[in-house]
């Protein structure tokens, strides 16, 4: 079960970031795939896994964070050079409070249930993230493309 879950996480990073030409559309689908990982790996599920299989949940943790870091470092990289992020803040602090904000989601004790409530939080977090790294002329261009992928995206059922 978690080879499926490294491949699944493998092939979806792949398809996600390294398909895609533009930074800002990569990291909108990266998003995405992040939410279709919540959906799919329940708090419950990686609570128990930490609990019962705690090297298995290790190897699992390092074998995504692995994958994230070495392609979100590229885009990060790609971006400052355009001019769309900020080149103030250090790639390895952002990628460390980006790994925390999605562990802790997993890690999450809240008593909420409602799983689309969860999913535009998520979503939200982690768009707001990238509005967070950008210049002003990358938070103009981020803007234009996330109120298109959003038109294009309807059927997500991510209401914001």
């Amino acid at each position: 079960m978690l080879d499926e879950i490294r491949s699944f996480i493998h092939k979806g990073i792949k398809k996600e970031i390294d398909s895609r030409d533009d930074i800002f559309d990569s990291m909108l689908g990266a998003c995405i795939f992040f939410v279709t990982i919540i959906d799919k790996l329940t708090s419950s599920f990686v609570y128990t896994l930490k609990k019962y299989q705690n090297t298995s949940y290790c190897d699992l943790k390092e074998f995504s964070d692995k994958e994230l870091y070495s392609r979100f470092e590229k885009l990060i990289n790609n971006g400052i050079q355009k001019g769309y992020f900020r080149n103030d803040l250090p790639f390895n602090t952002l990628f460390q409070i980006y790994i925390a904000r999605i562990s802790g989601i997993f890690n999450s004790s809240s008593d909420y249930q409602n799983i689309l409530f969860t999913k535009e939080t998520f979503f939200l977090m982690l768009v707001n993230n990238i509005r967070g790294i950008t210049t002003i002329e990358g938070h103009k261009i981020f803007d234009e493309k996330f109120k298109k992928f959003l038109e294009d995206n309807k059927q997500l059922n991510i209401n914001i």
